[in-house]
């Protein structure tokens, strides 16, 4: 039995109604609601709306009944697609820096990993301090900067990427300070990955989508320039060099790693260390970037009027306030605590230049009250994330069109743009379904909550 059957059989027996009278009073065929129920049949799309007017379902059931029709029509793949970059986002959202006291803790007090006097490392606990190590020689270079041919999954090394992000917010402080080289703040690391192109594009799509999700969310961590190159072969799994196909390099020196990323050697002398930059270096040359990085609002706004001269634009952000969403008719989400946030200090959340002067509370419910007015016409499609299912950070600025994405992070005005196919046309494919979930409130609940927010705070 499908989705679509079970639900439609719980709201059948919720109501008490025979399969015989629904179908003699809502004009659909006995025989076409049994196969439907067992998943046998497809039922045509006038006769689910017969059924949804007949068993008098409330708008969140008929919502959800729509849903999984629709998923009836849909490969497996495009399901697990959507299901990789919902993953994706909750990284992207959920992603978490310690604190002093954490951060004490996770590292025993100790921010510098020291160096092991031996050439070969086994095991995951081992692989760590190397690369560890590693970065923390090469922070106090000039010109920091680490290469790397790595799997998108290797554990070791996401660990230690985040790790280093952690080490760099502990350096700066609580407000940020201290953002020069001693904080990481002009780290670069430079990623080159392998994506597959065996011949079954479905499959590879799907493979190639889940390598790129697990990396994107280091593109806008804090502090970092991840810079993603990739590149497709058809031979299964790419051996970068040999006899070893994984390595990393610094100014200090290098590490390969075998095919399973469980041994590594180590690697101290110039002539090795530049060796491998100029596998990397050659490498490179035949690679795609996936991401652009964005160093100024000017370059922001421009990136995101390139994605939405695309069409087809949806946007995530903390507050609805576009004014071509409003007028161009875009599916904008955006979330309570960001409206909350606006009614209070008065500030619009945008990359754009402009954006940063507070509104006077005079003028605060007037821009909330004219967006209701719009809402309740017909020029705007708002919907408020329900964050008690699906949290979305109130940093995360986001617009997506078929043709791009663009995605701001934790600093407006600093953000990435990437055009890579696959990912583009996964991303805008999860939002336009994710609009329609139950993840999202829809339009008439968006309105009462607005309407409630704009309440409290006149009587506050």
């Amino acid at each position: 039995m499908s989705l679509f059957g079970e639900y439609l059989n719980q709201m059948i027996r919720g109501r008490g109604v025979p399969i015989s009278r629904l179908a003699r009073e809502a004009g659909v065929e006995r025989t076409a609601i049994h196969k439907a129920l067992n998943g046998d049949r497809i039922l045509p799309y006038p006769a689910v709306e017969s059924l949804v007017r007949y068993l008098k379902l409330s708008p969140g059931e008929a919502k959800k009944l729509h849903q999984y029709y629709n998923l009836l029509f849909e490969s497996e793949n495009a399901g697990r697609a959507r299901e990789i970059v919902r993953g994706m986002f909750l990284r992207l959202s959920g992603q978490h820096f310690p604190g002093p006291e954490e951060w004490q803790n996770q590292s025993s007090g100790q921010l510098y990993c020291s160096r092991q006097d031996k050439g070969v490392y086994r095991g995951y606990g081992q692989i760590v301090r190397l690369i560890r190590s590693l970065m923390e020689e090469e922070r106090k270079c000039p010109a920091p900067k680490i290469e790397l041919a790595l799997p998108p999954d290797m554990k070791a090394w996401e660990d230690c990427r985040d790790w280093f992000c952690a080490a760099c917010a502990h350096r700066r402080g609580p407000e940020g300070e201290g953002r020069g080289r001693a904080g990481g703040r002009d780290m670069e690391f430079s990623h080159i990955v392998c994506l597959d192109a065996a011949g079954d594009a479905e499959r590879d799509d799907l493979r190639n989508l889940e390598a790129l999700s697990r990396l994107l969310p280091g593109c806008i961590l804090p502090g970092l320039r991840y810079h993603i190159h990739y590149y497709y072969s058809d031979r299964g799994q790419a051996r970068y060099t040999d006899p070893l196909p994984y390595f990393l390099v610094t100014h200090t020196g290098a590490a390969c790693f075998s095919p399973d990323c469980q041994t590594a050697l180590s690697f101290r002398t110039a002539e090795q260390i530049a060796y491998f930059h100029a596998c990397f270096s050659h490498m490179k040359k035949s690679c795609h970037r996936l991401v652009e990085y964005l160093e100024s609002p000017e370059a922001a706004k421009k990136a995101f009027e390139d994605v939405a001269a695309e069409g087809g634009v949806c946007a995530i952000l903390p507050q609805p306030w576009l004014r071509r969403a409003q007028t161009e008719g875009w599916t904008v989400l955006f979330t309570r605590k960001g409206i909350q946030d606006f009614l209070k200090t008065g500030r619009q959340c945008s990359p754009f230049p402009g954006a940063g002067e507070a509104f006077q509370r005079n003028r605060r419910g007037r821009v909330l009250l004219d967006y209701l007015e719009t809402l309740c016409g017909s020029g705007a499609k708002g919907r408020i994330v329900n964050d008690g299912r699906f949290a979305i950070s109130r940093r995360l600025m986001m617009a997506v069109s078929a043709g791009g994405v663009f995605l701001c992070g934790d600093e407006a005005g600093h953000g990435i743009r990437i055009r890579e196919g696959v990912l583009c046309r996964a991303v805008h494919d999860w939002v336009i379904h994710f609009s329609d979930s139950d993840d999202v409130f829809d339009r008439e609940e968006t309105i009462e909550i607005l309407t409630e927010e704009l309440r409290v705070w006149q009587s506050g």
